[in-house]
């Protein structure tokens, strides 16, 4: 009876954490505020077990996609990197967000120690 019952809570964890991370998939929008301008942001995110993958575009229709590396999803946590290509070279920006139904709370930090950040929340995209 212990044995089964271990089975079942094991089962129904995995189910369970795959479902959230199945929860990610798709695109997200929404804005943020980078130096007291309003920027468009979107997320095409898609997860695989505890990884997630995609990309992150900013600054509206001419925003070149920054493909997202080391995303990790842990239950409704999700944390990952993109690097982007300037004037003055790549820059990483760290990534982390809550998922809550239909919407993701992000946090993106930049620069030395994540000294710009941008707290935002995005929606999920209709189809």
């Amino acid at each position: 009876m212990k044995r089964l019952s271990t089975t079942i809570l094991t089962v129904f964890a995995a189910c369970s954490f795959t479902l959230l991370g199945a929860g990610i998939d798709g695109k997200w929008k929404g804005e943020t505020k980078l130096r007291e301008k309003s920027v468009a942001v979107s997320m095409d995110l898609k997860a695989d077990g505890s990884t997630v993958t995609g990309s992150v575009s900013m600054g509206g229709r001419k925003a070149k996609p920054m493909e997202i590396f080391d995303g990790k999803i842990d239950g409704a946590e999700v944390t990952f990197k993109t690097k982007r290509e300037g004037k003055k070279g790549s820059q990483t920006m760290e990534w982390k967000g809550t998922l809550a139904g239909d919407e993701l709370k992000m946090t993106g930090s930049a620069g030395k120690k994540g000294r710009r950040s941008s707290e935002f929340t995005l929606k999920r995209a209709s189809s």
